[in-house]
């Protein structure tokens, strides 16, 4: 699989960098910083698919040129507007493209966003509590947001917590009557994340549209 890595000296393109590297199934046929013109790469190779994880203006633009070139594109960039993504959504259908677009790479967030859904429907009562490091900017998170809308529970407060860890986690407490389930999700390393993006890039070509969250 041929692959450009937008973003690829942050702190999650660094490391899917280093993976796909030492994996031959993949051939790293570009790397793209901000400044980098990711256009010119698609006009002069055949790329498979794209990945991205730069911030929120930048991946909308990528996500819109690997739609003109007809690219796939894999992208874990939370903070894009979710009105952007339903338009960009209804463009990939037509031209039958797959883009992954999903704020959690994390195998057990989106096993977690799988089981929600069975849940759901017997617990009103819903509080998420999310904690990132002090240097994330978005807030809540886009994985916290994800869980919320996954919930259908729009009114819900979310509680982030921002400090100086490597403990990263979403905590989500569901009540009814006497009853109560606590659900919590821990992270310690980004190498988590990078799982999900090979499982996700496994997953490339396989389903046409936008998806948000990784197929189990």
């Amino acid at each position: 699989m041929k692959v450009v890595i937008c973003g690829y000296k942050g702190k999650m393109g660094s490391l899917v960098y280093q993976r796909l590297f030492d994996n031959p199934c993949y051939e790293i046929c570009g790397l793209i910083e901000a400044n980098d013109s990711l256009i010119n790469i698609l006009t002069m190779q055949k790329i498979d698919v794209v990945i991205d994880f730069t911030n929120a203006n930048n991946s909308l633009k990528n996500a819109y040129i690997c739609l003109d070139k007809r690219v796939n594109y894999l992208s874990g960039t939370t903070g894009i507007d979710e009105q952007e993504i339903n338009l960009l959504a209804k463009k990939v259908k037509e031209k039958q493209l797959s883009f992954l677009i999903c704020p959690n790479f994390s195998l057990g967030i989106n096993l977690l966003l799988k089981t929600l859904s069975l849940i759901k429907p017997y617990f009103k009562g819903v509080q998420i509590i999310e904690q990132h490091h002090i240097s994330k900017l978005d807030k809540p998170s886009g994985t916290a947001i994800q869980l919320k809308r996954q919930l259908n529970n729009y009114e819900m407060k979310i509680k982030s917590i921002r400090k100086e860890t490597n403990e990263l986690f979403h905590k989500i407490i569901l009540k009814r009557n006497e009853e109560k389930i606590e659900i919590k999700h821990t992270t310690t390393s980004r190498e988590s994340y990078v799982d999900g993006v090979i499982y996700g890039l496994e997953k490339i070509g396989k389903f046409k549209g936008l998806k948000r969250t990784l197929n189990f």
